[in-house]
């Protein structure tokens, strides 16, 4: 089994929104050939702070299931399959089908562990890893996760929407909007009210964040270069 990581390491750059809480920069992305893909974290998380983790594995199928878990030093202890894989995640247009999903986890042990997202059921010729851990000044609320949504294009194009969450309940969020395609390299552009993150290391994933200050129902649509049938998905995480 051959596996390729890449790490990339960039200064934590300043978020769009209210400043309570910040990108710290602990990140990484990681690809394989194989039902798992890993990637270690290019600075360490600090106990408290937010760590996101999104999948893509290419599948046949819709009935799928993927465990999160840490190769060293488990710096989560109870980590949360914010969106699962299933119909609303499977993309079945463009050049083939692939499967997305998205876990969660407040830090309890600071390091830079290795997440490792294992898929059972998929064909999987390839899987992809993307990590991006936040910090809040104050911390975060224990319903952790405010409102969801997903999406998946019927035809292809230059744009991705991520679909539209429900009326969030917490003021103070942390909103990441994510897109995947299936195995077209991008360059992701700039989206307006928020801060693009580097991109997965196969450039198939585009990642996007920022933060409010009030409640409302939330919503992207990401721009892309080469046109394609995406997957997307938007998470607003509650920090009090």
């Amino acid at each position: 089994m051959k596996m390729r990581i890449t790490a990339v390491v960039l200064l934590a750059a300043p978020m769009v929104g209210a400043q309570t809480i910040t990108y710290t920069g602990a990140a990484c992305t990681g690809h394989s050939s194989s039902v798992t893909a890993s990637c270690t974290l290019v600075a360490p998380a600090s106990a408290g702070d937010l760590e996101v983790i999104t999948s893509k594995s290419s599948s046949n199928t819709a009935s799928v299931t993927a465990v999160l878990t840490f190769s060293d030093t488990v710096s989560c202890s109870t980590p949360k399959q914010v969106i699962s894989p299933g119909a609303a995640t499977w993309q079945t247009n463009g050049g083939g089908h692939f499967i997305i999903t998205m876990f969660a986890c407040i830090v309890s042990s600071a390091g830079a562990a290795s997440p490792v997202v294992t898929w059972f059921g998929t064909d999987a010729t390839f899987t992809d890893i993307k990590v991006a851990t936040y910090h809040t000044a104050t911390s975060w609320a224990s319903h952790l996760v405010d409102k969801v949504a997903t999406n998946k294009e019927t035809t292809s194009s230059t744009s991705c929407s991520t679909g539209t969450t429900a009326a969030t309940a917490n003021p103070n969020d942390l909103i990441v909007a994510v897109c995947d395609n299936y195995n077209v390299q991008e360059s992701w552009d700039t989206l307006s009210g928020f801060t693009s993150r580097p991109a997965s290391s196969t450039s198939t994933s585009g990642w996007y964040d920022t933060t409010v200050s009030s409640t409302g129902t939330q919503t992207a649509n990401i721009p892309f270069s080469s046109s394609d049938a995406g997957a997307g998905m938007i998470v607003a995480f509650a920090s009090k």
